[in-house]
């Protein structure tokens, strides 16, 4: 590949500023919104359910897009490679129902979201269609003062 190729992708891979990471369930949760602590405990696998009875699925967008690592750091306080040794971890011990089903994209993530039931993602705001809903994290929106996890 050319340096001027090389460029021409790195201009045009589509990248993430400082944007806001949204938690999106799927449109039948009623769940409107949750706790920074209980989000954690959700994906931690602490809590296994939602409050009507439905199983919580746990997805999240692919390696090193930065919406994974600001998800990662604000749900578990770990980097990739910590969350991957956690991860294999938790394999090893019968705890991997907390891993989230691992989606190439945030806009993979959410079509996975919104077909299924007792789904819930972390994924970059701008990737939120009709299909899902936004999760307020302590009564904020995503966009919102003070809302956080962030990309930068």
């Amino acid at each position: 590949m050319t340096i001027r190729a090389l460029l021409v992708l790195i201009v045009l891979l589509p990248s993430v500023k400082a944007a806001d990471v949204a938690f999106v369930v799927n449109t039948q949760n009623t769940v409107q919104d949750l706790s920074a602590g209980e989000l954690k405990d959700i994906f931690s696998g602490r809590k296994m359910k939602w409050p009507d009875g439905t199983k919580i699925v746990l997805v999240a967008p692919g390696d090193g897009s930065p919406e994974r690592i600001a998800g990662l750091k604000f749900l578990y306080g770990m980097t990739e490679s910590e969350f991957f040794s956690h991860s294999t971890q938790a394999a090893f011990s019968g705890h991997a129902s907390a891993i989230p089903h691992k989606c190439a994209s945030s806009s993979e993530a959410v079509a996975t979201v919104s077909s299924t039931p007792g789904a819930i993602a972390f994924v970059v705001s701008t990737a939120v269609t009709k299909g899902v809903k936004v999760i307020q994290v302590d009564s904020l929106k995503p966009g919102e003062e003070g809302y956080r996890p962030r990309t930068k």
